[in-house]
């Protein structure tokens, strides 16, 4: 009887404790939720970012946002103009992914997107290459993505993925948006994450706080939902065959040739997901595998961003890639 009164105290004292303590907090008006030496930012402060009406993306690029060498058109992607009715004769491909993608620190006409819709035009003219790419999305936002540029009525479709395409990288969707990286996984990803964010400071704190010990120790939190990337990719695979447009993926590796176990089993999983929703791919990483990784990097310690020469060598290796597809009858 005694211990049962000990632990109904110590539950009270526990619970007072951490209501007393979210108390402080909210005068305090915490609101540290992520942290990283390397890289951190509220999404909403920079001014190349917006909120989205649009549930599934987030938020988006600021439309008619210019700034440095790039340049956002007026629909809210990093491209020249473009309308949404086809133009006669032309063939429109549309590319869909992340900051890979977007292609961050060179210049508009450098990046492979551009680099490529120039190499077809050589070879069948009227050519349009569409540039979707956003920095920090995932899958999810991706499918959102996906849907909005079917309105643009495309001919081919094509999803860049890098390898932290299946990790959550957004942690809530309020006014405090917060990306993380790959080295900053978030440590106690659940369904009910999000709400805690929102609602609990202690949640934050605790949330905070664990991120550190983590970067202090080097450890690697590492939380991919690869099933739902895969029911998200065979959701825009059904919705292009229903529309008879065809649809690939371009997988984008590590740009590091040695690669660490946990590395090499996730590139395998993204390949093992291609295999088994029976897409057509391009394993980029065969492509680079003649080049030194470090030559196609934007920096040395940047494994996912392409310099000038990387965009050029993956445009190359993409414009092989279409040619060499029976369903790409425009470019044959």
């Amino acid at each position: 009887m005694r211990n049962s009164k000990n632990y109904f105290l110590f539950l009270f004292v526990l619970f007072f404790l951490l209501i007393s303590f979210e108390l402080i907090l909210r005068v305090s008006n915490y609101r540290e939720i992520i942290y990283s030496n390397r890289l951190s930012f509220d999404l909403i402060n920079s001014k190349k970012y917006v909120l989205s009406n649009n549930s599934e993306v987030i938020y988006e690029l600021q439309p008619n946002f210019h700034e440095s060498v790039e340049s956002i058109n007026s629909f809210g992607i990093r491209d020249k103009e473009y309308p949404f009715e086809k133009p006669n004769n032309t063939t429109r491909i549309i590319l869909i992914g992340d900051s890979v993608l977007f292609g961050p620190y060179v210049k508009d006409e450098e990046r492979f997107s551009e680099i490529l819709e120039k190499k077809l035009n050589d070879v069948s003219r009227n050519t349009e290459v569409m540039n979707f790419g956003v920095g920090g999305y995932d899958i999810n936002q991706e499918f959102g993505v996906f849907k909005r540029a079917l309105n643009f009525e495309p001919d081919i479709i094509i999803i860049h993925t890098y390898t932290n395409d299946a990790a959550r990288k957004i942690i809530t969707r309020n006014k405090e948006i917060y990306e993380l990286f790959e080295e900053y996984y978030f440590f106690y990803d659940s369904p009910f994450t999000e709400f805690l964010l929102r609602n609990s400071y202690v949640f934050r704190f605790f949330s905070h706080k664990s991120t550190l010990l983590l970067n202090l120790t080097n450890f690697i939190v590492y939380s991919p939902n690869f099933e739902m990337y895969k029911y998200k990719l065979m959701k825009m695979k059904e919705f292009s065959k229903e529309k008879n447009i065809p649809f690939f993926v371009v997988f984008h590796p590590y740009l590091e040739d040695n690669l660490t176990e946990t590395m090499l089993n996730t590139e395998r999983e993204y390949i093992r997901i291609f295999k088994d929703l029976n897409l057509t791919y391009l394993e980029l990483r065969n492509n680079y595998s003649g080049h030194n990784f470090s030559n196609l990097r934007i920096r040395d310690t940047d494994l996912a961003h392409l310099n000038r020469q990387g965009h050029k060598v993956t445009a190359d290796a993409l414009y092989d890639f279409l040619l060499s597809q029976a369903k790409c009858e425009e470019f044959s």
